[in-house]
């Protein structure tokens, strides 16, 4: 199956008449008519199903559906043309073509957001979601047990929900994160971020000459090199980057051979609960690890 790929990590906003290139993030509050730009925005691969926008902008979801585990997560996906995708833990979220609405289906996570609140792009955690307003700011809804959808005050290029945390970057240039802390997943370390990823227990950023830097519980030691995206499992203990050459590194937990990914170029990579998922230039679909649920298969 072929799949469209727009460029970049998270939730993150752009300017809209420029929503097939990877554009700079805005640099002013006041900037934001935004449409999202990240790859996770067309692919993201969950905790037990993965969903895709096809060529013609149509939704595909597969994986757990069944028994204990159907909540609607795949066979309740809508019908229309969407150009975001964010998978969670037993739900996910859309935002439209149009970008004039957005759903969630799934395990009763539907955003509390009136219909006529545009969103440029929704992140969906496990048991929690965040939406980038076209001005910047940010709406979360779900569990907050620890805080986790109470984001700072502040207007935001980027965001991404996590297991029981939330990370993203402000119009000013500062990444910050909260909710759950225990294991310093929040504390975020000195430097500057062009991107964030929240994982588990975990969260990991792209410094500005692309290195990778994480914090929290560590998942063995981020691969050296420049990289130009990443994704950190929201509920799993693996990550995975995209580096300058296109290929791929993954590191962290790997029984299942979630952080083995193939050889090859790659245009997006998104890691989920025990299986990672990924696109070729071609537009062809790979996905490697656990497959207990049919998650790892389009």
């Amino acid at each position: 199956m072929r799949w469209v790929w727009i460029g970049w990590l998270g939730c993150q906003g752009a300017p809209k008449e420029a929503p097939e290139i990877e554009p700079a993030a805005p640099t002013s509050s006041d900037a934001p008519d935004a449409t999202p730009t990240d790859p996770e925005g067309r692919l993201s691969a969950g905790h037990s199903h993965s969903c895709g926008i096809r060529t013609d902008d149509t939704l595909h979801c597969w994986g757990t559906d069944e028994g204990d585990w159907d909540f609607g997560q795949v066979t309740d996906s809508p019908a229309g043309a969407f150009r975001s995708i964010s998978v969670g833990g037993y739900f996910s979220c859309g935002v439209s073509a149009a970008g004039t609405d957005h759903s969630c289906w799934g395990e009763n996570k539907g955003p509390p957001n009136p219909a006529d609140t545009a969103l440029a792009c929704i992140n969906a955690g496990i048991d929690h979601a965040c939406g980038l307003q076209l001005n910047g700011q940010l709406r979360c809804w779900g569990d907050d047990a620890y805080g986790e959808t109470q984001p700072p005050d502040a207007t935001w290029t980027q965001v991404s929900a996590g297991y029981r945390h939330s990370c993203g970057i402000t119009t000013d240039g500062q990444t910050l994160c909260w909710g759950r802390n225990t294991e310093g997943q929040t504390s975020v370390p000195e430097g500057d971020f062009s991107a964030v990823s929240a994982g588990s227990y975990q969260t990991c950023g792209l410094t500005l000459d692309g290195t990778i830097m994480c914090w929290g519980e560590q998942l063995d030691e981020p691969p050296a090199g420049r990289f130009v995206q990443l994704s950190v499992a929201r509920s799993g203990t693996h990550a995975c980057a995209l580096a300058t050459d296109n290929t791929i590194a993954c590191w962290g937990y790997n029984e299942y051979g979630q952080a083995d990914p193939p050889e090859g170029i790659f245009q997006h990579v998104s890691a989920g609960g025990t299986h990672s998922c990924a696109i070729d230039p071609a537009g062809d679909f790979h996905c490697w690890g656990q497959d207990n649920y049919g998650e790892a298969v389009p």
